[in-house]
């Protein structure tokens, strides 16, 4: 007996094909899948950056106004003549750059002075960055500091108290 080899070829040719079309099939799935994950991982990574940055913006603003606060204590239309009214006043837009100079967004305060028998300042600081539409806000309120702040408590047997170089009392 005898076998013809090219009917042999023949026949399986055609299934080696389609073998190589189904893994070549299985391969492009599989790295559209791992390419679209790695998309999807820097999309929220940049998104989650952004989110972070405009916080940062608005907790600037807050930063802002307590040293505002601390330099002129009664000021409450940040450097403005304030508008009749008990408030709030603002908004007041100022730009947030970073140490070279770049604006990176904006923070607006708007000011709620003490009132109703209460001494503090409501601060309320909204953040927008430039490369994007993401905003927060912050509400802070700030307080007058107490005398306590400035007193000592000590326990000396000796007589003797010492503060350190600098030290104002």
């Amino acid at each position: 007996m005898k076998i013809n080899s090219k009917k042999l070829i023949g026949s399986n040719s055609g299934l080696a094909l389609l073998y190589a079309i189904l893994l070549i099939s299985v391969i492009a799935s599989i790295l559209l899948v791992i390419v679209s994950l790695t998309l999807l991982g820097l999309n929220n990574s940049k998104q989650g950056e952004r989110r972070t940055k405009v916080l940062d913006v608005a907790e600037a603003g807050i930063n802002y106004y307590l040293w505002h606060l601390v330099h002129d204590p009664d000021d409450y239309c940040d450097g403005n003549t304030c508008p009749g009214g008990s408030g709030p006043y603002g908004p007041y837009v100022h730009d947030f750059t970073d140490n070279t100079g770049t604006k990176i967004g904006t923070f607006t305060l708007t000011i709620t002075p003490p009132g109703g028998g209460s001494d503090l300042v409501t601060v309320e600081s909204r953040g927008d960055v430039e490369d994007g539409n993401e905003n927060r806000t912050i509400v802070a309120k700030l307080g007058i500091p107490t005398f306590a702040q400035y007193a000592v408590v000590a326990n000396v047997t000796s007589g003797h108290l010492r503060f350190g170089t600098g030290t104002e009392v």
